[in-house]
């Protein structure tokens, strides 16, 4: 992520990762302040996460924080500064570089049901049967626990966050 990034930006990046297109409650703290949308939740008690940069948070490896999406959800993500490193020139940033399996579906409804679908995903009948149980849902197609699809992110990323420069072609 460049250092002008802001909370706020870093949201929508978290968010994206997880194929999260919704724009939801969600809410970032470290130590005792706590940064939100301007507006979202109790005035006065979060700080503006579109008016933070991340620079001024994440200024040294191992600075970390706490992001909670779906406050009803309790989606809690670790976000921790593992290090720098030079930017590529005109790479695409900010990018995915690494991960490991598919995020929980939007509207999933917390970890208990993401943890049930995950393994009723490994049998057959097990899936049919969680499908039948909860009705049709938009998460359920597609649905891949185990595929993380790095260009996918990618390419959302891209699109809330388009490249000042044009990228040149592999050669």
């Amino acid at each position: 992520m460049p250092d002008e990034c802001t909370l706020g930006d870093l949201h929508y990046v978290i968010s994206y990762s997880f194929c999260w297109f919704q724009d939801s409650e969600h809410e970032f703290s470290q130590g005792s302040r706590v940064f939100g949308r301007k507006g979202q939740g109790a005035p006065g008690v979060r700080e503006d996460e579109h008016r933070v940069l991340l620079l001024d948070l994440f200024n040294r490896p191992g600075n970390d924080m706490r992001y909670v999406y779906r406050l009803r959800d309790e989606w809690r993500v670790e976000v921790v500064l593992e290090g720098e490193q030079a930017p590529v020139p005109r790479g695409h940033y900010p990018c995915c570089i690494a991960g490991a399996n598919d995020g929980p579906p939007d509207g999933v409804g917390g970890i208990a049901r993401y943890n049930e679908a995950v393994e009723a995903f490994r049998d057959a009948d097990a899936w049919k049967a969680l499908r039948a149980k909860l009705g049709p849902c938009d998460w359920q197609l597609g649905f891949e626990p185990t595929y993380l699809a790095i260009g996918d992110i990618n390419g959302a990323l891209s699109l809330i966050f388009p490249a000042s420069e044009p990228a040149l072609a592999p050669v």
